[in-house]
């Protein structure tokens, strides 16, 4: 499938941009685009699209998106209802290095460093962040601007919230402090097709065996062998979306040996075997014809 660049209508003179659609279509086909984006659906079941995540909603949905991450929105097929979508988006650069050193700013750079999966946000958060987002909408001169940063803080806080797509499929996005650590991680994306261990990871940065698995475990949270799994399993969506190779050939370029176990991780990391999470995707093909 095809992703289009999408060109946003931020520019200098914004802050930000504000949309608010009636009756949305969603006709628009899966794309990305350089900017932050905050958009909220409203009436409607549907399917949401971003990076490797697919998943189903119903009603209403609130989603942050980093910059550069593919993703679209659909109503159910069949569906006459009409969807009220509210989006925002608004560039990096509004907010210097400087600024989100400061404690004050620390909850808007935390939501900044989430963001490159996409995050969806739940529960009371989630009512509670579009009360704010409806407030903005109807908001002029510098009370939309105390609103917006208001909305930022409120997401960089919220608990009720899941990242959506995975690191594999997203690739390497450095923001630990420890170089050693991001040295491991630049190994792993650029290795993850080929057997690697943990001996090789180690030697990197001179640590012991068992050191370096302490070490790597406390910065991830997983360990070193199921972090390389994530991100092998993360790159075949990326190419069962992405290309028209198929499982085989994923299978093989991804780093697996061999195909049933190929085919019993993914479905144990997305729910469905890698041929049904390329069929759900089939309805997409018509848009993008």
């Amino acid at each position: 499938m095809k992703v289009f660049p999408e060109i946003t209508p931020v520019s200098d003179e914004n802050l930000f941009v504000l949309q608010h659609h009636h009756n949305a279509d969603f006709d628009y086909p899966i794309h990305l685009h350089d900017d932050f984006e905050l958009t909220l659906v409203e009436g409607c079941n549907g399917r949401r699209i971003v990076g490797n995540s697919v998943e189903n909603f119903e009603q209403e949905d609130l989603v942050f998106l980093g910059p550069n991450i593919q993703h679209k929105w659909m109503k159910e097929e069949g569906s006459t209802d009409k969807p009220c979508v509210t989006t925002i988006q608004f560039r990096r650069s509004i907010f210097s290095d400087s600024l989100l050193k400061k404690n004050e700013f620390e909850s808007i750079k935390g939501l900044f460093s989430n963001s490159g999966n996409g995050v969806v946000f739940e529960g009371t958060d989630r009512y509670r962040i579009k009360l704010i987002l409806k407030d903005l909408v109807k908001s002029s001169g510098f009370e939309r601007v105390l609103l917006f940063f208001n909305l930022l803080h409120q997401l960089g806080i919220s608990l009720e919230t899941r990242s959506l797509a995975s690191d594999g499929f997203i690739g390497v996005h450095p923001q630990e402090t420890s170089r050693r650590i991001n040295k491991v991680l630049e190994f792993i994306f650029d290795n993850y097709h080929r057997s690697i261990d943990v001996q090789e990871a180690a030697l990197l940065i001179s640590m012991s065996d068992s050191a370096f698995s302490h070490f790597f475990k406390k910065r991830t949270g997983k360990s070193f062998i199921k972090f390389v799994n994530d991100i092998r399993l993360g790159k075949a969506a990326f190419f069962l979306i992405n290309s028209n190779k198929n499982i085989a050939e994923i299978c093989y370029e991804c780093g697996f040996n061999n195909l049933s176990n190929f085919n019993r991780q993914f479905k144990k990391f997305k729910g469905v075997t890698p041929s049904d999470f390329r069929k759900s995707l089939a309805d997409l093909k018509s848009v993008e014809a």
